[in-house]
């Protein structure tokens, strides 16, 4: 299901959800791994800076081998487009201390 992103304003969490008014959202959580990278999280999966061309970085689901999940973000953290289509479980992870641990 492609997905489009809205934000709901300065200090609000990012949130997506189907362009369809009264669509439910979905919260974008940001965090690094254990290396420092950033993560974001999605309906509990998590996707990793693959790329950033100009204006905009291109996110893919960590399972990038396997799964054609993306996300496209501007470098200000704007969600502009999605496929969160995976093909497999979200991993099972904890968040300690602001960093993301897969178990």
């Amino acid at each position: 299901m492609d997905i489009r992103f809205t934000t709901t304003g300065a200090g609000r969490p990012l949130t997506c959800g189907n362009a369809a008014k009264g669509a439910r959202a979905t919260p974008v959580t940001w965090t690094v791994n254990s290396h420092g990278k950033d993560l974001v999280l999605i309906n509990g999966y998590s996707f990793y800076c693959h790329r950033k061309l100009g204006y905009t970085d291109y996110w893919y689901c960590t399972a990038y081998s396997s799964c054609r999940a993306r996300v496209i973000f501007t470098k200000k953290r704007e969600a502009l487009k999605a496929s969160l289509n995976h093909n497999h479980q979200p991993r099972q992870y904890v968040i300690h201390k602001g960093i993301y641990r897969k178990l």
